[in-house]
């Protein structure tokens, strides 16, 4: 079973001593500089967060499930030395360090060419599936029974009167297609605060997960402290 932990954008499976995470998008904030616009280096508050997580878990490995960096479809030089630190810090932490390609990911493999490095369509421990969700699971995954991917960084507008934030969520998905053994799919929001967000309750995702394989029906969303929704189609725009 993946739990999600509580106020955080982590899944846990426990059976894997893993953790799952997505979109970092590391190095947006030299894009943010170049706009002018100033934000610290998320690196140290990333690392924070997992090593709460770690010691909450005791979790021996972490996948990340792409967009690891920000840049595309070339990384500067200050981009690509911030993500090998980073990766260098997470190693320290976590025994083995897995990561999926994600469509902000070109040439990901040789910036990290000391951990392992799978293809934008994922792959299988057990019976987990780990993709990012741009590109079409790899046939092999349908033999598993859930899967945990990324890339909508989902969210929800809350309006109370003129104020209004902005919560990420998780979404349970079922699958609306009878294929192999798969029976649920955990997509995870962003890891990092200074992505956009897709607002659930403002527009509807064209993302092909959605439109060929989630039922909108029977899929739940849930806030990062657990806060049950509704379903995904009252929610959705």
């Amino acid at each position: 079973m993946a739990f999600i932990l509580n106020n955080k954008p982590i899944a846990f499976v426990k059976e894997l001593s893993l953790l799952a995470i997505t979109d970092l998008h590391l190095g947006i904030e030299f894009e943010m500089k170049r706009k002018g616009i100033n934000v610290p280096l998320q690196a140290d508050k990333f690392l924070k967060i997992l090593e709460e997580a770690k010691n909450e878990t005791d979790a021996k490995r972490i996948v990340v499930l792409g967009d690891v960096k920000h840049k595309v479809p070339i990384s500067s030089a200050k981009e690509v030395e911030y993500v090998k630190k980073f990766f260098e810090s997470v190693s320290r932490i976590f025994d083995e360090i897995m990561i999926c390609k994600g469509n902000h990911d070109d040439m990901i493999e040789e910036i990290l060419s000391d951990f392992k490095v799978y293809g934008a369509r994922g792959f299988r421990i057990k019976n987990y599936g780990f993709f990012h969700g741009h590109a079409w699971p790899y046939s092999k995954l349908w033999n598993c029974e859930r899967w945990i991917s990324g890339h909508l960084q989902a969210a929800i507008e809350i309006r109370r009167g003129n104020v209004k934030r902005i919560e990420k969520v998780v979404i349970k998905a079922r699958p609306k297609i009878e294929k192999g053994k798969l029976r649920e799919i955990i997509i995870l929001p962003a890891f990092s605060d200074l992505t956009g967000n897709l607002l659930l309750n403002k527009e509807r995702p064209s993302d092909f997960l959605f439109n060929k394989i989630v039922d909108e029906e029977s899929s739940e969303v849930y806030l990062l402290d657990g806060s049950f929704l509704g379903s995904l189609k009252k929610i959705l725009a």
